[in-house]
């Protein structure tokens, strides 16, 4: 699984990979609920907003998180294609994009199982 990512940066810029997952899954988060609130879906459309609502959990809490992201920008670019165009439906599509470029960071589930591991080698005792 760590081939998926190209590491898990800490610090600032890990802090930043968190406060980017952040944004895109409380915003679809609360974009899909406005959605199931305002419309009467059907079972596949009931399908598609659970899955899109357990992707945006995945990405928040760091797991999976490049399949979680790919689905999420793959839904976003569908409703961006299949509705009036929104630029934040654009925007989420674009920031789903980079994370699953540039993984999770440090302060992530991935991180914690897949993350570099330090292997210490006990040392030989005189004989």
């Amino acid at each position: 699984m760590q081939k998926w990512f190209s590491a898990f940066p800490g610090g600032w810029p890990g802090l930043g990979l968190l406060l980017l997952r952040v944004l895109v899954a409380v915003s679809v988060i609360v974009e899909a609920i406005a959605y199931v609130a305002a419309t009467s879906l059907s079972v596949t459309g009931w399908v598609v907003a659970v899955l899109v609502v357990a992707s945006s959990a995945c990405l928040l809490l760091g797991f999976v998180t490049p399949v979680a992201a790919v689905l999420i920008g793959l839904a976003s670019l569908g409703l961006t294609l299949s509705t009036v165009p929104s630029i934040q439906n654009l925007d989420i599509t674009v920031l789903a994009v980079v994370i699953a470029l540039l993984g999770p960071g440090a302060f992530s589930i991935d991180a914690r199982m897949f993350g570099r591991r330090e292997i210490l080698i006990p040392k030989r005792s005189a004989e």
